[in-house]
């Protein structure tokens, strides 16, 4: 009878083990070759969905695996898809999450967007068909507000008209009904 082996390639063995540990036996190799061929894969899948994706959403945090994501993102001009998104979290930790975020982007739109900002109750954060940057705020943010947000990040990213973002574009008049 066959058995599924789960083979981890992990730093923080703990976390997994626990999940698999009743399910499947757990076999840890940890070589650096592995660790480096396991990356590797990650990495080309990621940069796969990244350029397949027509969202790509992200909620910051302060990996070095999240550093290169966006790396990614920002050099292959993929920002227009990117989706930006702030779990309800205490001010503490957001702050945090921000001023790690501001290390990690290279865009100079975004960074500005960002850093610029004196507040640290960002929702939301997105680029609408248009090109301008959005920030959404909630003083006290509960998950609802966190829903409320992403729907106006898709709204404004896939419902906006966008012919108004070419300059110089005239409007076509209003159509009679």
């Amino acid at each position: 009878m066959p058995r599924s082996v789960a083979i981890v390639f992990a730093e923080d063995y703990s976390s997994q083990l626990e999940k698999l540990a009743f399910h499947t036996p757990v076999w840890l190799i940890d070589t650096p070759e592995n660790r480096t061929a396991a990356e590797e894969a990650w990495r080309t899948a990621v940069q796969s969905w990244i350029a397949r994706a027509a969202l790509v959403v992200v909620v910051p945090g302060q990996t070095k695996g999240l550093g290169w994501e966006l790396g990614k993102i920002q050099a292959g001009g993929i920002t227009p898809k990117l989706l930006l998104v702030f779990p309800p979290e205490r001010s503490t930790s957001r702050a945090t999450r921000l001023a790690a975020l501001g290390g990690m982007l290279t865009d100079p739109r975004w960074l500005d967007a960002i850093t610029t900002s004196q507040r640290t109750d960002l929702l939301a954060m997105f680029p609408t068909s248009r090109g301008d940057l959005v920030r959404v705020y909630s003083q006290k943010p509960r998950l609802a507000d966190l829903e409320f947000a992403v729907e106006l990040a898709l709204y404004g990213m896939f419902c906006l008209a966008t012919e108004r973002a070419s300059p110089g574009h005239r409007l076509a008049p209003p159509r009679s009904r």
